[in-house]
């Protein structure tokens, strides 16, 4: 069987990644080689030359890396980095492994938990708890949370379970290893990352972090001790907020939301006074009045 198997890592230690390319178009090997490039020039150049085959060849002596596209009259030449020092997270991925699975959830799953809570982890907040989603196991459930000093955003599923926190700076990165999975992704433990690995073995390290998410002591929204719960339809209040914030001025970004058992009213107010506002009729009062 042919394939291909591509490690990769952070220079800076807060990535690092594995994914094995199997049942590749018919390819010509001559000989079995390994070798570790930077990635940036490698995708750099590849990108520049389009489609095509290329002719890979490593001189192991002087660790040299010579590429050759077959469509284009040009060559790639460079120097392939030490193993050891570009690739130190592989001995403390080994180490995860043996101490067995941290937690797993659904990459379709998580990356829509995502999607809803990281609108509200912290801007520049780079060095405090606020800047970190938050996923921590529950009786109820694994619940992932962000918070960014005003408002806090909450996901819960029986589906998920691990405890740990991700920078939000690295969120991105994380969603889109995520986009390209399919099952379950299983997460392990080393002594200086986690480490997501879905059922193909490709898998995606991010750093741990030595701060804290922050104490969040009285907010659980999901307590039945609430003062005042109420429900109403995502869909009506998206649409009420996209048309409600044209009334605002750039520099505004404050709502007023009143809640009674006739509904839910927004409004407005820009630099001049002018009020704009929207109703919303169709909402439950689960707790309160």
């Amino acid at each position: 069987e042919d394939y291909c198997e591509v490690l990769s890592g952070h220079n800076m230690g807060s990535f690092s990644g594995y994914a094995r390319i199997n049942n590749l178009p018919p390819t010509e090997v001559k000989d079995v080689v390994s070798f570790t490039v930077e990635g940036k020039k490698l995708m750099g150049f590849i990108s520049a030359v389009g489609s095509g085959n290329l002719n890979i060849s490593y001189e192991e002596t002087e660790r040299k890396i010579s590429i050759v596209p077959d469509k284009a009259k040009t060559k790639f030449n460079t120097s392939g980095l030490d193993v050891e020092e570009a690739f130190s997270f592989e001995k403390d991925f080994r180490k995860a492994k043996k101490l067995g699975k941290k937690g797993s959830f659904p990459a379709d799953l998580f990356d829509t938990a995502l999607d809803i809570t990281s609108p509200f982890i912290g801007i520049g907040h780079a060095e405090s708890g606020f800047s970190l989603v938050n996923v921590t196991d529950t009786p109820e459930g694994g619940m992932i949370r962000t918070a960014e000093g005003k408002a806090i955003s909450v996901y819960r599923s029986d589906k998920i379970s691990g405890t740990f926190n991700i920078r939000g700076e690295k969120v991105s990165v994380l969603k889109g290893f995520l986009k390209k999975q399919e099952g379950d992704i299983t997460v392990y433990e080393g002594d200086a990352s986690f480490y997501f690995v879905a059922e193909t073995g490709s898998y995606i390290g991010v750093k741990k972090v030595s701060i804290s998410f922050p104490e969040m002591k009285g907010i659980d929204i999901f307590s039945k001790d609430l003062g005042f719960v109420f429900c109403l339809p995502k869909v009506e209040l998206k649409s009420a907020l996209n048309r409600l914030k044209w009334s605002l001025d750039d520099d505004q970004k404050r709502m007023l939301f009143k809640v009674s058992s006739e509904g839910m009213v927004v409004t407005t107010k820009n630099s001049v006074g002018v009020e704009s506002s929207e109703e919303i009729t169709n909402v439950q009062i689960v707790t309160g009045d």
